[in-house]
């Protein structure tokens, strides 16, 4: 059912749609993808709700989903091992990148010095040879 106007529903639950803000253009779409998600307290506020409301969803604080048809545990822990492990291969993934972009730049950086350096001393090339044309023109 669409949420009355003030967003509650008996017991001071309220929808999902309602708790949320965003950018409007995306606030349409937001909200109807949580249509008929209520928001309660606890576990039992949901089986209550559900029990007086089949066509609603419940979620509680610690994420636990309840609804007529489905019922999913909520996700306030500790994470699995199994998303740790996933965090950890993600990190050294990214290590191994960085660390041979780090080693393309120490080149670039190496080879760059090397141009400052040949520039440097053609520079002073040009200068010593600046220097002997105007003594031999004011010979």
């Amino acid at each position: 059912p669409d949420p009355p106007a003030d967003g509650t529903l008996p017991g001071g639950h309220r929808h999902a749609a309602g708790l949320v803000s965003g950018p409007p253009g995306l606030l349409p779409a937001v909200r109807r993808l949580l249509r008929g998600v209520v928001v309660v307290g606890t576990l039992e506020d949901a089986e209550d709700l559900v029990a007086a409301e089949p066509e609603l969803t419940a979620v509680t604080a610690e994420g636990d989903l309840l609804g007529a048809h489905l019922a999913q545990g909520g996700s306030a822990g500790a994470p699995s091992l199994l998303e740790v492990q996933a965090s950890v291969d993600e990190a050294a993934a990214e290590l191994a990148e960085l660390a041979v972009r780090c080693e393309e730049l120490a080149g670039e950086q190496r080879r760059a010095g090397e141009r400052r350096t040949a520039c440097a001393a053609l520079v002073e090339e040009l200068a010593a040879r600046r220097s002997a044309a105007d003594r031999e023109k004011s010979t």
